[in-house]
């Protein structure tokens, strides 16, 4: 079966709506020419600018649970997505400031989820 679906992890960067929060990862679904996320009503919401601004991620390979961390910017005992980024084969997670952190087996004791 064929579908007009596409599907996007998305970073909000910006949000007018207290329904979708910013710096929080939602799942993108492009239908046609309109691009929607599941807001945290669980309702359908239309992403459009300036409404909202968002940043297209790289693909998630896998979900860990952070044992411990070398940074302080990275959280223990909480769980996060590790991307990968394929133009610089590189895989990284996100902290607690939005900010891509190289995601290195010297820096994190990790469990996969």
């Amino acid at each position: 079966m064929e579908t007009n679906y596409f599907y996007d992890t998305v970073l909000i960067h910006h949000s007018n709506t207290d329904a979708v929060k910013k710096d929080k990862f939602y799942t993108g679904i492009k239908e046609d020419n309109h691009f929607f996320i599941f807001n945290e009503n669980g309702n359908r919401t239309l992403i459009t600018e300036p409404e909202f601004k968002w940043q297209k991620l790289d693909k998630i390979i896998m979900i860990v649970l952070i044992k411990t961390s070398l940074l302080d910017s990275v959280k223990s005992n909480k769980i996060y997505r590790v991307f990968y980024d394929q133009q610089n084969d590189e895989r990284y997670i996100f902290d607690k400031n939005a900010t891509k952190v190289l995601f290195d087996k010297m820096l994190f004791n990790f469990e996969l989820i």
